[in-house]
């Protein structure tokens, strides 16, 4: 996705609508925005979830900063005090693929607001790419399952601190009957 221009020109009214109620955001490269990424990399660095998500070249603040201004495009949801709770960033792979990313804060991870901007951004994301590619920890394949991923394998190399990562991704055929998939609500 160059420049968010492909995942905008997706996006339609409604769903900005719905979006807008949600505090659902397409990173711009603001100035507001950048403050609210320092804020969101502080919080996974203070509690150690920074380990998860990124990759170590990119835990500096700098290199993090750098990310989002990069390749990746970031939609993000955000609390009433303007604090993200919801991050999912996308890296293109190849022509046809995406690698994706998710990160729900805590205390927002089981509420319906990040449910259903989580299924939005899926939904809309699957009109895009065929396949969407991510690397998981072996206590999130449960559910990756129910949300219709498959799980490829171990990546045996990858093992850190006693926590091994899966190669798992979602095709659009497997997202058809996912609890992820509203596009019916959209008339796509």
């Amino acid at each position: 996705m160059e420049n968010n221009s492909d995942f905008q020109k997706t996006v339609g009214e409604q769903l900005q609508r719905e979006m807008q109620g949600l505090g659902l955001r397409l990173y711009q490269k603001t100035i507001d925005e950048d403050l609210a990424l320092a804020a969101w990399w502080s919080e996974t660095m203070n509690n150690g979830e920074i380990e998860d998500l990124f990759a170590p070249t990119v835990r500096p603040l700098g290199a993090f900063m750098a990310h989002f201004r990069g390749n990746a495009s970031l939609v993000y949801a955000v609390d009433p005090y303007g604090k993200i709770y919801l991050a999912v960033w996308f890296e293109q792979a190849f022509e046809c693929g995406a690698f994706i990313n998710v990160w729900v804060r805590e205390d927002e991870r089981a509420s319906r607001n990040s449910f259903r901007a989580l299924q939005i951004i899926y939904t809309f994301a699957m009109r895009m790419w065929k396949t969407l590619l991510g690397m998981t920890r072996e206590d999130l394949l449960d559910m990756h399952k129910k949300l219709g991923y498959v799980v490829q394998g171990r990546l045996p190399e990858l093992t850190t601190d006693n926590k091994q990562y899966w190669l798992v991704y979602l095709t659009q055929e497997a997202f058809k009957d996912s609890k992820l998939n509203i596009e019916k609500e959209f008339a796509l």
